[in-house]
Formats: structure tokens, sequence, C-alpha cells
């Protein structure tokens, strides 16, 4: 009768506790309700906000700009809207600052510091952060800028970042800043840096050695990025050794030599995985043709 006893107590006991977890339970059901209208409060809010301040026309003639220089601030800021508004609709997630061809570079102003926050902001509060693509061209970088691009970042993931005919007035900070927003994207598949040369072994070594460590890039592309004083048949090297294996990798126009070498045969022939390799606009000669086409 005691044993029966205690049992019974203790399945009293039990389904006290069970009790107790349900109300905890509803009590955090609750808490989370709140907690997502005040989300949609806050969205609500944010849309509704006052947009920052788009400098009038005067404002750049008398920095000294002509009119096609104008014409791209105007574009950036179009662009911006254009970005954000699609982010809201879930529309879209491929971000696209700037433009890709050789035009105007457009120079670090202050005014453009707001906007680019209220862009990330809107990738902060975008319902599909599953899969973002960035694309920055012609803008002059600085590490301000991507200090405010990684905030925005961190809490997605980025699949991929493409890097274009930026102007890069502090290389090594750039780099550094590049690589912590690709350190903070595990999942980052892509990683494109177009016509931005790297003018020091040091600094090209250490673009390439971090996105070489990264879990999960497996396709790359530097296009016309390392300047006369780097080996770009060392950074080819750099790139391809070790157990990385790329899916992709493009270093058209780098003024590749092998001279004899056999690094990128070898590497072919042990990488399976490799689907495309681009090598155009490089100084490989019919024997290197000869060793890559035996494989």
């Amino acid at each position: 009768m005691t044993k029966m006893q205690a049992e019974i107590d203790g399945m009293k006991d039990r389904i006290s506790h069970i009790d107790m977890l349900e109300n905890k339970c509803t009590h955090f059901e609750d808490k989370c309700t709140s907690l997502e209208k005040s989300v949609e409060v806050l969205i609500k809010h944010w849309k509704n906000s006052n947009s920052p301040t788009v400098p009038k026309r005067s404002y750049w003639i008398d920095k000294g700009y002509d009119n096609d220089y104008i014409q791209d601030v105007n574009n950036f800021f179009l662009s911006i809207d254009r970005n954000i508004s699609n982010l809201h609709k879930g529309e879209d997630t491929n971000i696209e600052m700037g433009w890709e061809d050789d035009g105007n570079i457009l120079l670090y102003d202050d005014v453009f510091d707001a906007h680019w926050e209220k862009l990330m902001d809107a990738v902060k509060l975008c319902n599909h952060r599953e899969n973002i693509s960035l694309f920055v061209g012609s803008i002059e970088l600085t590490p301000y800028l991507l200090e405010i691009l990684s905030k925005g970042l961190e809490v997605t993931k980025l699949t991929s970042l493409w890097l274009r005919n930026n102007l890069l007035p502090h290389m090594r900070e750039v780099l550094e800043g590049v690589i912590g927003i690709v350190n903070t994207q595990p999942s980052m598949a892509d990683f494109i840096w177009d016509n931005q040369v790297i003018g020091n072994t040091n600094d090209a070594s250490f673009l390439l050695e971090s996105i070489k460590q990264h879990p999960s890039i497996n396709t790359v592309r530097f296009e016309n990025s390392f300047g006369e004083d780097v080996n770009s048949y060392d950074m080819l090297c750099l790139l391809i050794s070790g157990d990385k294996q790329f899916i992709s990798i493009d270093l058209d126009n780098n003024d590749i030599t092998t001279l004899g070498g056999t690094h990128l045969p070898d590497y072919i022939a042990l990488n399976s995985r490799l689907q495309r390799l681009r090598l155009d606009g490089n100084g490989l000669n019919d024997n290197d043709a000869t060793l890559i086409a035996e494989l």
C-alpha cells in the first residue's frame, strides 16, 4: 500500500510538472505573438519613415562634377530604392549596386552612407534572407562602407559576392573588410573579384589564401586582378595548392606565364570536380596547351 501511494504521489508530481511546463509554453507563445506583432509594427514604421536626404543637383555641381557624373549619382539613388522595393516584395534577392562597365567611379561622399544603411536595414528585415547575392561595381569602397555592408549581411545567407571595377584607396583595409564579410558567410559559393588590380604580393596572397580556406566557396573569378609587381603564376599556384577543389576558376587577363611549370595540369588531373577553367588573355604557350589537352 505504501509503495502504491508513493507511485501515485510521484505521478501527481509529474502531472504537476507537466502542467507547469504547459503554462510556460503558453506564456512563451504569448510572448512570441507579441514579438511578432512588435516586428510587424517596426517594419510598418520603417517602411513609412522618411527616406534619407537626396542632395539637389546644385550640391554636386558645387563639388565640380559634370552632368554624366551627376546622372550616375541619380542612378545610384534609384538603384537603392529599386533594391529596397524588391526586398520588401520578396521579388528579387539579387542586390545590384553600381554598374559593370568601366565608366565613372562613384566616389565616396558621406551623403551616401544613410542610403547604404537603409538598404542594409531592408536586407535585415527581408523575409527571404536565405539566398542573397550582392554585386557592387564602379564604386569607391571604403572601410566604413564595408562595415555598413558587414552589419547588414551578418544576418543573411550570402551565396554570391561580386566586386568589379571598384576604387580601393585603402587596399589592405578593404581586403580585410571583404574577407570579414566572407568569413561570416559559411554557405557562400561564388566569389568574384574583377578589374581591381592588387599591387603587391602580400595583399594578393592574403586574398587568395583567405578564399581558398573558405569551407564552401567553389566558384572563383579573379580577372585582371594582379599588378606588375605580383607574380601571377605564383598566385595561380597558391590558389590551386592543397586539397581545395574548385568547380570553376576564372583567371582571365592576368599575364600568367608558367615558364614550364606543371602545377596547372597537375591540379586539373587531380581535381575531378573542376568543370570550368578560363585563362584567356594570359601568357600560356603551345606547350601549356598541349599539357592541358592531354589530360
